[in-house]
């Protein structure tokens, strides 16, 4: 069982360790090579102080498929490491006043030898940080990107993995004064922002893309389609361009589209 945080401010924890210095990852731990996966959830301080993790079965579940499909094993389970990560939240809310946190649970390879080979054990680390409140997020306007694609069959694209090209793209549209991106897969249908997933009304009905488009299996999305208020349907760049509203969705909060491109949309809540 991974100690616990006794009085002082610890910022990482890393296998089974905590850390005031979070600058612990080595050089040739193979996150340097996109060798590793990620979850992040929302953690939220109630009216005794605990912190409560959002989805957090949900979460760990999709840590371990993801990691999985790069062949690394998860070698905690999900009661230590929800433990790890509200002792983490817990800290940093107090550090910083904050009642809500970001929480990262990151699992690669390991660290070894230079090349591809995989190390005999992987690392896996805890990190915190506070983040608004999301009752609080701001509406974003956001870019279509047109020279910039995610390949629907590329199994990079339905994990949480290496982000460098959604950094691109979004850094791209935020140079060309937009807050976010809207990513289209090879057929030209919309996939996702840059970090969540996108869904529209279109009269009375709320869709989000299908996983089969090249769409990774956000938490708040799957709750969305499992209470029956949001359909999977693929969706044109015209379907995304003529809906009636559309949101940015992932564990931190839902924020309302309020453009696309040039087409103003109405804030409302994706109910």
């Amino acid at each position: 069982m991974p100690d616990h945080l006794s009085t002082s401010f610890r910022t990482v924890w890393i296998n089974g360790m905590y850390h005031d210095d979070p600058r612990q990852i080595s050089v040739f731990d193979k996150i340097t090579l996109g060798m590793g996966v990620f979850t992040t959830l929302l953690a939220s301080r109630d009216a005794t102080g605990f912190m409560n993790l959002h989805f957090w079965d949900a979460h760990y579940a999709r840590l371990c498929r993801h990691a999985a499909v790069l062949d690394i094993g998860v070698p905690y389970s999900a009661e230590d490491l929800g433990s790890v990560a509200q002792c983490i939240a817990g800290h940093t809310a107090h550090a910083t006043q904050s009642d809500f946190c970001a929480v990262r649970v990151q699992i690669t390879a390991g660290d070894g030898a230079r090349g591809l080979a995989y190390p005999a054990t992987p690392t896996v680390f805890v990190t915190a940080a506070s983040v608004p409140d999301p009752a609080t997020l701001a509406p974003v306007r956001v870019m279509i990107a047109r020279d910039i694609s995610l390949y629907s069959q590329d199994i990079m694209t339905r994990i949480k993995s290496n982000y460098a090209v959604r950094a691109l793209a979004r850094r791209r549209a935020e140079q060309a004064g937009f807050h976010d991106v809207i990513l289209r897969n090879e057929h030209g249908n919309m996939t996702s922002a840059s970090v969540g997933s996108i869904v529209v009304r279109m009269g009375q009905d709320f869709f989000t893309p299908p996983l089969a488009d090249g769409v990774l299996d956000g938490i708040r999305r799957g709750e969305g389609i499992k209470s029956g208020k949001w359909q999977e349907k693929s969706l044109t760049e015209a379907d995304f361009l003529c809906c009636d509203a559309a949101w940015v969705v992932n564990s931190l909060g839902i924020k309302p589209i309020i453009c696309i491109d040039t087409v103003p949309k109405r804030s409302e809540p994706a109910e």
